[in-house]
């Protein structure tokens, strides 16, 4: 019955979270390779302080991460809600139905 959700599309929601993890992670390396070459090419206040901002974004990612990971299992179990309510209601009906025949 599928009655008051999209399943469909929360599953492409699901899928487009994972690619964005996936992406994160790609960040994350690219932060990491720039916050080294930062390190060992230039010197001074300047480059402590872009060092400094660069590892507070870097932090920040994996926190990022998970949230997205519990939009997904939030996600997954919302669809698992409402296919348990379908199967219910149709248990349901065809039960009511079969007391109306007999």
């Amino acid at each position: 019955m599928d009655a008051g959700i999209n399943k469909e599309q929360l599953k492409k929601i699901n899928v487009e979270m994972l690619e964005y993890i996936e992406q994160l992670k790609s960040v994350d390396n690219r932060l990491d390779n720039i916050k080294t070459s930062l390190k060992n090419n230039i010197n001074g206040s300047g480059s402590n302080a872009i060092i400094s901002k660069l590892s507070q974004i870097i932090e920040q990612l994996p926190i990022v991460t998970s949230n997205i990971n519990i939009y997904i299992t939030d996600i997954n179990k919302v669809i698992n809600m409402y296919e348990s309510m379908d199967s219910e209601l149709s248990t349901t009906i065809i039960n009511d139905i079969e007391k109306l025949e007999g």
